[in-house]
């Protein structure tokens, strides 16, 4: 498995092997690898930036590894160092490529941690590092990661907020009918204050179907108009990698969030503006059809997802083959 990874982690970014070292028992290994990655023109990740994900999803998948293999007996020593200098080896890899070319700073604080894991396990092998280069990151509250990663958190209370209103006024028609129901529920003194407030919530609840979209929606636009429409804003290095190039990376990552929250965003402002008084029914199909469209979305992305997945299982398969071995498949279950 770990000689699989290497290899294809080599073919992605264009060297036939990759050395891996173990020391004896009297011997200290010298990590160098950072050190060699560090003296790499920029050039040398351009063609990796497309194909980034693919190679986070094979550091994923032998992080999964390398998590079963220690909860299991019977793994080697040896086995599991090999297994830790790769996923070291990968995570030193990934972090330049998403620090200095694609901007992800959640994921370069969240592989910075990773590392530290990965060689103070080494360090007690033998293995020496030198002082790390990684600088503190300070990830601010209002960063565009944090408002993707607050929009899908918020999605539900939204929902429920919304959806309980509209359960409560379809209701009211029907149980008011209900003396028990109307005398203290519908006609008390807090029934009466609800009624009071509900114009006032219907106004909230309609421009938050709109306006909940339009912070994430405006991050992913800006980050992929600085590769559209490149001005002073631009950054020298973005040019230098080149624009088209960037651009891909990006949309990679946010062609879900693009696609879901302009076509949410827009039906709620039809909604909210548009489809009022003898259009409102119009609203209603408006709404059903991107309940549909959601659905359709994500399974374009789970399928997407899934045949990256097998694309790397068969990618595995095939090593396997040209290595002499019957089967790698045991290796991912």
């Amino acid at each position: 498995m770990t000689v699989a990874v290497l290899r294809h982690m080599g073919s992605l970014i264009g060297i036939d092997q990759l050395p891996v070292t173990s020391p004896g028992d009297n011997e200290t290994v010298n990590w160098e690898f950072d050190k060699e990655l560090a003296k790499q023109p920029a050039t040398f990740f351009h063609p990796m930036i497309t194909k980034h994900l693919e190679l986070s999803v094979a550091y994923s998948v032998l992080c999964t590894r390398l998590l079963h293999d220690f909860s299991r007996p019977g793994v080697s020593k040896a086995e599991l160092v090999e297994q830790l200098v790769a996923a070291l080896m990968m995570a030193e890899l990934l972090t330049p490529l998403y620090r200095d070319f694609l901007g992800e700073w959640h994921e370069v604080s969240r592989l910075q941690n990773e590392k530290k894991v990965f060689r103070d396990l080494l360090a007690t092998q033998n293995y020496s590092f030198g002082a790390s280069d990684d600088k503190a990151i300070v990830l601010s509250s209002w960063s565009g990661q944090r408002v993707r990663g607050a929009t899908p958190n918020w999605n539900f209370p939204r929902l429920m907020f919304g959806r309980s209103r509209r359960l409560f006024t379809t209701l009211v028609p029907i149980i008011k009918d209900f003396e028990l129901v109307r005398d203290y529920l519908i006609e008390s003194k807090f029934g009466r204050k609800v009624a009071a407030l509900d114009p006032y919530l219907g106004v909230v609840v309609s421009h938050a179907s709109w306006l909940f979209f339009a912070p994430r929606l405006t991050v992913n636009s800006i980050v992929l108009l600085n590769f559209l429409v490149p001005s002073w804003w631009t950054a020298t290095k973005d040019k230098r990698m080149g624009l088209w190039l960037g651009f891909l990376g990006q949309l990679q990552q946010r062609w879900f969030e693009l696609g879901n929250d302009s076509l949410w965003m827009t039906s709620g402002l039809l909604n909210c503006f548009v489809l009022t008084g003898p259009l409102a029914p119009l609203g209603i199909y408006v709404t059903l059809s991107l309940f549909l469209f959601d659905v359709l979305w994500a399974r374009l992305r789970a399928r997407i997802e899934h045949n990256r997945l097998i694309g790397q299982q068969q990618i595995y398969d095939n090593m396997a083959l040209d290595m002499g071995v019957n089967k790698l498949k045991s290796g991912w279950s």
